[in-house]
Formats: structure tokens, sequence, C-alpha cells
């Protein structure tokens, strides 16, 4: 992407322009996007790590994830890859990665970001994309029939109203560091809608007739004490 705007720009005129490339020429060719980065010179301060710069990270980690959904959302796509998972320990990528440096491996905020999608998402189907005065709303269907949407803004930080779409029960998800699945609350739905307050940071809607038990935080109370491929330990004990 060239510009801190990945809903257009170049990156959204190349998607579609691959699209529809596809779609006259080779029906049925895999579509992957790979190796791409997000532009941050703007959120950068003069004598300040990046790593150190909270702003930085949170706004990295936004565009990030709005990268994914762009891509998500163009029929044509089968996967996306992000160069790189870990940063390098100096030069051009020195804060390229998702985590830190290799041997460090420190998950940021970009890393929580996307562990919240894909962990919320699982195997969802995208459906459709609303866009309106920089709000912006995918929607997707579950394997079981929920109804799952993203939300966020790109314009003024404020509340909005999102159909439930006839469900009983709401549930948002929203990621948040230390936290690999994201903080999940119960809304109230009322002349079936819920209210939400939105910035830019993608968060999750599932509507379903289903109750869901929450419990935050479960992935980190997997603590194993040790792992080997062999019962009689004789190969490296983790």
């Amino acid at each position: 992407p060239d510009g801190d705007d990945i809903e257009n720009g170049s990156y959204s005129d190349t998607l579609e322009e691959l699209s529809r490339w596809i779609e006259q020429n080779a029906p049925g060719t895999e579509l992957w996007v790979s190796e791409y980065e997000v532009p941050m010179g703007d959120c950068e301060i003069e004598g300040v790590d990046d790593h150190d710069n909270e702003q930085y990270q949170l706004v990295y980690a936004q565009r990030v994830a709005r990268t994914y959904l762009r891509a998500l959302s163009t029929p044509a796509v089968n996967y996306i890859t992000k160069f790189q998972l870990r940063d390098e320990g100096e030069g051009v990528y020195y804060n390229s990665g998702l985590v830190t440096q290799k041997g460090k491996w420190d998950k940021k905020l970009a890393w929580y970001y996307l562990s919240c999608m894909t962990n919320t998402l699982g195997e969802a189907s995208f459906d459709s994309v609303e866009s309106s005065g920089g709000q912006y709303i995918y929607n997707f269907t579950g394997n079981n029939g929920d109804i799952i949407k993203c939300a966020y803004t790109t314009g003024t930080p404020g509340k909005t109203s999102v159909s439930a779409g006839g469900r009983k029960y709401a549930y948002l998800t929203v990621p948040e560091a230390s936290i690999a699945e994201g903080r999940t609350e119960m809304l109230s739905i009322s002349d079936d809608k819920v209210t939400l307050e939105l910035d830019g940071t993608p968060v999750y809607l599932t509507f379903t007739d289903h109750p869901f038990v929450i419990v935050n935080g479960k992935s980190s109370q997997l603590r194993p004490a040790e792992i080997c491929l062999t019962q009689d330990k004789s190969t490296e004990v983790c």
C-alpha cells in the first residue's frame, strides 16, 4: 500500500485490476497477496524508537488489519501473507514484523489484531462491504449461519448503529494486547440494532440465535509445562 488510506489508492486499485484480469483471462486462478508492508512515516516521531511509540504501534495494527480486510473483500484473492512475521535486528525492516526480532519474539499489537481477526472470523465467508462517510462494515456469514460484521471508521470516531439482522443475541469482540482471541462482551439489542463506538480499530459484531459462554483470555490459560516429540523424551524437550 502506498498511503495511509488502505481502502483507496493503488492497493485497492491493483486488487480490482488483478481480479478483473483473472475473471476475463484465467478463471479459477488463485490470487495471492504477499510481501506487502504498510507506510507509517506519518506516525514516526524523531528521536523516538517506533517500538516505544504507542500511537505508532496502534495505527500500525489498525492498518495491517484493514489491509487484510480489504483483500478478504476481493473475490479473486485466495491467500494474503504479510512481510514479515518478525522484525529485522536493524535496517529497512527493523520494525516490519508482527513480533519483535528473532530470539525475542515479543508479540506486537498488530499480532493481536490479526489473531483476533482470524479467531473471530474462522471459516466465515465474505458477503459484502458497506461504506459511507468513512465508516466501513464488512459482512460475513459463519459456518453455523451466524452473522459476523467487522466495523471501523477512517473518519471522526463516534457512535453508530448496526443492524442485528433479526438475531436474538449480539456480541462485540475487540482486539486487545495480551488476549489472543480479543475481548468479548454481550451487547443489548434494541429495535433490531446495537449501538457502539467506532474508531480506526476494526471490531467484530457477532449476531446469533445461540447464546455464547464468554471466557476472555482463555488462550492464555494454556500453559504446558513441557512438550516432547517422543514418549521417552529422548529428543529435545521444550
